[in-house]
């Protein structure tokens, strides 16, 4: 079964991609504070998480925290959008890799 705030996070950080590309200079912050808390939560968190359903993608925080703050770092709009984009990417395939594995 997909994680109900799965869908959630795909759409946001799909808006977030659109308003980073058009918006830079407002978006790059949040990108850095995201790419932080997922780095946070990677170090003080553990995998036995429930939000509405037990969180699976605790095993992949620090890879979703390395593609923020790299997207971050970048300063190339177009650049860092593909390192976003690559990171919605990654979501949905480790999600059918989930699916297939369980």
């Amino acid at each position: 079964m997909i994680h109900p705030l799965w869908y959630l996070c795909i759409f946001v950080r799909t808006l977030l991609l659109l308003g980073y590309y058009k918006y830079p200079d407002y978006f790059k912050y949040i990108i850095l504070i995201i790419g932080l808390g997922f780095a946070l939560k990677d170090l003080t968190g553990y995998n036995n998480e429930t939000q509405i359903a037990k969180v699976f993608w605790h095993n992949t925080r620090l890879i979703h925290s390395f593609l923020f703050l790299l997207a971050f770092s970048l300063s190339n709009v177009k650049k860092s959008s593909i390192v976003l984009m690559s990171d919605i990417i990654f979501s949905v395939i480790y999600r059918i890799y989930l699916e297939i594995t369980i």
